[in-house]
């Protein structure tokens, strides 16, 4: 409709208030229509970019906690928050601008203090990696600092990673068992010429799986799971920190102890190493998770990829740990990189990837370091 010709056309007329009213009419249905098809394509949009696989490299593992599960956390470890509820919370400490870095990083510290457990560091990493996956995600890497979360004697650095991917291939199994189930919401159940999908009968599956089917079904469409999309899947970074003080955590304090006396400079490097060490641990032949040394640990000893254990032809079994780089951060200002020189030097014997924070409060010297 030409909304100029019409109303040209009524203020020549003897009967202008019928003709304008007609076209307001006109133009209201045709306004209806277009927000009609303005929302459709919002939506297909919407859609669309929830279905496309995405990557996302660079995500942290406590910066991304939910504010309800860090609130939980607190509440059942005994860690005071300035608030226990969310909006409040979030005013107060993760506020949406900073004046420096430092300041941004003073909110880690009470999401370390609830990370101190396998339960509570595998929920996080399931329901971060979730979150991720549910927008759409097919590949994710979390990093996040080992060191601030391990208690010596009580929660090792490897017991610590291993809690993560823990968390992390649960989020797996489960979203591919998302994009499984999907076939029902984009094929007809009852198509007897589908031979390849004998199991599309629902009269079959159990309760907890049709729930999950329903949920989806719930969504109509705003969800990115579907049975052709790529598989799931996830890296792990470990963060060496530039800078840190004992209060930082008990691995720290303990570390800062037995080489008191020593330059702050060499001990932060040295920090980084034994982390690039720890995690070599993990991915040696013969060494898993749980820290047994018994050839015939059950785990060890399990064929179901799934698990996360192989089995090798010369009978030792090594616990499979996909961590793919090793990665510094913190404050900037006065901790170069080049503390951590040996540290990325021995990551890089080792074939682990090298990843550095930097010229986010240093500036352009800082990245060139």
């Amino acid at each position: 409709m030409n909304v100029y010709n019409s109303a040209t056309a009524g203020r020549s007329s003897n009967n202008w208030s019928t003709a304008s009213n007609a076209s307001d009419t006109n133009i209201i249905n045709d306004n209806n229509n277009n927000n009609s098809n303005n929302n459709n394509w919002n939506i297909n949009l919407q859609k669309f970019l929830l279905r496309i696989p995405k990557a996302d490299l660079h995500i942290h593992l406590d910066g991304s906690i939910r504010i309800e599960t860090l609130i939980d956390l607190a509440q059942k470890s005994n860690v005071e928050l300035p608030s226990y509820d969310a909006q409040e919370l979030k005013d107060l400490v993760f506020p949406k601008k900073y004046n420096s870095l430092e300041e941004y990083l003073r909110g880690f510290g009470y999401i370390t203090q609830v990370l101190t457990t396998p339960e509570a560091l595998e929920r996080v990493a399931y329901e971060v990696t979730m979150d991720a996956y549910n927008c759409g995600v097919r590949h994710i890497e979390v990093r996040f600092a080992p060191q601030m979360h391990a208690i010596p004697g009580k929660f090792s650095i490897e017991q610590v990673v291993c809690a993560v991917n823990k968390g992390m291939e649960r989020a797996v199994r489960d979203a591919d068992e998302l994009d499984k189930l999907s076939r029902y919401l984009y094929r007809r159940i009852d198509d007897d010429n589908d031979d390849d999908d004998e199991s599309l009968d629902v009269s079959q599956l159990e309760e907890n799986t049709m729930e999950k089917i329903q949920h989806l079904k719930k969504k109509q469409g705003m969800h990115p799971y579907h049975p052709d999309a790529p598989p799931h899947q996830y890296g792990i970074i470990a963060c060496a920190m530039r800078f840190f003080l004992p209060v930082f955590s008990p691995y720290y304090e303990a570390f800062c102890e037995v080489h008191k006396g020593e330059d702050p400079h060499r001990v932060f490097g040295l920090a980084s190493v034994a982390l690039v060490t720890a995690v070599n641990n993990l991915r040696r032949k013969g060494k898993c998770c749980h820290d047994c040394d018994s050839e015939e640990c059950p785990a060890c000893a399990s064929s179901d990829p799934s698990d996360g254990f192989s089995n090798d032809n010369d009978g030792f079994h090594g616990y499979i740990l996909p961590v793919v780089a090793l990665d510094i951060a913190g404050a900037e200002v006065g901790y170069p990189a080049s503390d951590h020189r040996e540290a990325y030097d021995l990551a890089h014997q080792s074939f682990l990837h090298k990843t550095v924070h930097a010229g986010e409060a240093y500036g352009p010297e800082s990245i060139m370091e």
